[in-house]
């Protein structure tokens, strides 16, 4: 779709650094980002950022020598400009950035029948009559009603500025609210503000930030009150930290001399770029944005967006269009407008307590970039203007995890997991061109698969595995100890595990190949699956007499806190059985009893048909997550015990595989010349499996209509235990 985009305000150079020129562009890339080509209209195009757009400049002449009402005269002919070089345009749909002078997107509409979007920002005739000298306020009201009259769709970024538009010509119906957003590939919580804070000698101190251009709808003077009431935070983490103000952005000298008046610890940093604002709003323990309390306060703020989304602890002035966006002590803190004692007991309370803090943080920034990305905003718009033409979809954001938080952002938002991967790994890439998450247990771990694609279109698919602690370090370095311990690719008898790459701490992530190859279930039917067992049987034997020292032990003990666990979700789940199930509990905790001293042996603990992978030259042993030192008849019981179910689920009988079993446990002791007590303990690890399948079949739809048959696996095997390995 073609769309023109107007911007008559000759106070927006549109590729400069000012907020609303910011904005502009942001909603002009995520138009763009969504396939369409945007052609923009502005009397000023600034030097700078280059908008997603063909920029054509209709110029103003200067207007420093000019009284206001000719400036206004002249703003006005330059409107008319803009619509007559719009008519000799082709387009689609007309977007225009609600200027005081201009109702050139009003008349294009009508001259082309093309639908006409109004973005409001603030009123700006009552603005000009506040702030400035308004001489042709009558003509400002006729250009207002006119656009707002005329305008298929208005965009407001606030309740007040809705009704405001209502009661000046717009439509209900018409008038929508969409705040303020921010630009998700630069405004994140994986930005992180270490490096700014040692430049800036902030190290060591507590940090309380505002970012932006003071204007009258800011309260600078209750911010600076605050900070001059907060104690230094003590006791708590954060204890022997000095309080100190960053304040960034063109900041008068009147604040100034007001910090220094009250012996703030201060530093002020002049304007800089937006691409260059995440790195200090990440320096800031929290970050505020304050505000007087005006009686028509319509405002959006952005720097509110840009705070929470990265991560930071962010307090705000409690006024109606910032209380309609964010939820007071969930993903922000409010405080009366004004009220800088109030403001200092919120900076105190947060600064006392770190939790508390980065808690805050993450759900700010969970929350902005799950709802108020200008991608979002765009495909909100869209979706408004054409219901029916153009599906409201908005592409997958990354996952926000409560618990793994940072970690788990960055290795889901491909840009930043590809520059990580980039940095740690060994392989050369241009470009991470698929990113899919195959396992996610919130709260817990996430397994992703990665296309690493090189200039020459070559790809290397690889697994990256999130952890909530620092076990993929361990990870990393037990299973590259198997790779060197004759795991590797090239082992003689073609029995590996994947290769481990790397582990990549910002991700908390372990990373490794993504290995080729078939598992037994999809070659259940194929000429070679008794072959294929009986290979199984060799890689668990071998994994078994490894010598790397698994990272922690797994006991009998463990397994009977496993089974306890697992029954009682089977009695909540299934409370009609709850006797039996109570009963077969009982029954293995007494048969464990029973079992012989097992010596125990590096051990896979997950191990069963979907645990390898099998190439012409190449057996891979997959998922070693719960690597430990246990019983070895755990992996074979688990793995014989899976043979069964694998024979259930495909042929409807748990018996269809017994011959390939029988098989797989001969091939094993073949190996391994087992003593007579380990078929013991084999039986009593098979028992215990077919009862965790119960648990297994009842958390995934696809496998439930297995219960009735597994329970009665489960009661033979507990009144005969013999028939399991006669």
């Amino acid at each position: 779709m073609n769309i023109l985009y107007l911007c008559a305000d000759p106070g927006i150079p549109i590729r400069g650094t000012k907020g609303a020129a910011i904005h502009v562009r942001a909603m002009i890339d995520a138009l763009s980002a969504r396939g369409h080509s945007i052609t923009l209209l502005t009397p000023r195009a600034g030097q700078g950022v280059e908008p997603n757009a063909r920029v054509v400049e209709i110029a103003m002449p200067p207007t420093n020598t000019l009284s206001s009402e000719e400036r206004e005269t002249l703003a006005m002919q330059n409107a008319d400009a803009l619509y007559r070089a719009g008519l000799a345009l082709k387009f689609d749909l007309i977007y225009e950035r609600y200027s005081l002078w201009s109702d050139a997107g009003a008349r294009l509409a009508r001259a082309t029948g093309a639908p006409l979007v109004v973005e409001v920002n603030a009123p700006l005739r009552i603005e000009a009559a506040r702030y400035r000298a308004l001489q042709r306020a009558e003509d400002a009201q006729a250009i207002e009603q006119r656009v707002f009259a005329q305008a298929d769709l208005i965009a407001v970024v606030s309740s007040p500025l809705r009704a405001y538009v209502i009661a000046h010509g717009a439509r209900a119906e018409r008038a929508r609210v969409l705040p303020n957003a921010v630009d998700e590939k630069f405004f994140h919580p994986a930005v992180t503000g270490d490096a700014m804070r040692a430049q800036l000698g902030l190290t060591d101190k507590f940090v309380i930030g505002f970012v932006g251009t003071v204007k009258p709808w800011h309260d600078l003077d209750t911010l600076i009150d605050a900070v001059a009431r907060t104690p230094t935070p003590s006791p708590a983490p954060a204890s022997g930290r000095g309080v100190h103000l960053l304040l960034v952005g063109d900041i008068p000298d009147a604040v100034r001399a007001q910090i220094a008046q009250r012996g703030i610890a201060a530093t002020i940093v002049p304007p800089v770029p937006n691409h260059d604002v995440p790195a200090y709003i990440a320096a800031m323990d929290v970050a505020v944005s304050p505000h007087p309390a005006l009686a028509d306060f319509y405002f959006s703020p952005l720097k509110l967006f840009e705070y929470l989304a990265c991560g930071v602890a962010t307090i705000a002035a409690d006024l109606p269009p910032i209380a309609e966006v964010v939820h007071d002590g969930v993903n922000a803190r409010l405080y009366p407008p004004g009220d800088s004692a109030a403001l200092a007991a919120q900076i105190a309370e947060l600064a006392a307590n770190d939790a508390a803090r980065r808690s805050l943080g993450w759900n700010g920034a969970s929350y902005v970039l799950q709802n108020h990305t200008w991608s979002r905003n765009a495909a909100q718009m869209l979706g408004w203007i054409f219901p029916h033409r153009l599906a409201n979809t908005i592409s997958a954001a990354p996952l926000f995890d409560d618990k793994l938080r940072r970690k788990l952002y960055r290795a889901t938002r491909a840009d930043i997991a590809g520059d990580l991967l980039s940095a740690q790994i060994a392989e050369k890439f241009d470009a991470l061109t698929r990113l899919e998450i195959l396992k996610y247990k919130p709260r817990r771990r996430c397994v992703i698969a990665y296309d690493l694609t090189d200039r020459a279109s070559r790809v290397t698919p690889i697994i990256g595995k999130v952890f909530r602690d620092d076990r993929g370090a361990h990870h990393f370095e037990f299973q590259r100890a198997l790779w060197q311990d004759g795991f590797g690719v090239h082992a003689r008898d073609g029995m590996t595990i994947a290769r481990p790459l790397a582990y990549i701490s910002e991700m908390q992530m372990f990373v490794q190949e993504r290995a080729p190859g078939q598992t037994l279930e999809e070659l259940v039917n194929a000429p070679e699956f008794i072959e294929r067992v009986q290979q199984s049987a060799a890689v668990i034997a071998k994994l078994h007499a490894t010598m790397v020292a698994p990272p922690k032990t797994y006991t009998r003990a463990d397994e009977l806190a496993q089974i306890a666990a697992w029954t009682r979700d089977l009695v909540a789940w299934k409370p009609k059985h709850a006797a039996d199930f109570t009963r077969q509990h009982t029954a293995l905790r007494a048969w464990a009893d029973t079992l012989p001293r097992a010596e125990l042996a590096p051990a896979h603990r997950d191990f069963y048909y979907s645990q390898l992978l099998f190439t012409a030259q190449r057996v891979t042993l997959i998922d070693l997550d719960l690597f430990a030192r246990a019983d070895p008849a755990l992996d074979v019981a688990n793995f014989a015990a899976h043979l069964r179910f694998l024979a259930l689920d495909h042929f409807n009988t748990p018996r269809a595989l017994d011959a390939e079993r029988a098989l797989f446990i001969e091939e094993y002791t073949r190996r391994t010349k087992v003593a007579p007590e380990f078929f013991a303990r084999l039986a009593f690890y098979e028992a215990a499996t077919y009862y965790r399948l119960l648990h297994v079949v009842l958390t995934r739809p696809q496998f439930v209509n297995h219960f009735d048959a597994l329970f009665e696996i489960v009661e033979q095997t507990l009144t005969q235990p013999a028939a399991i390995h006669p």
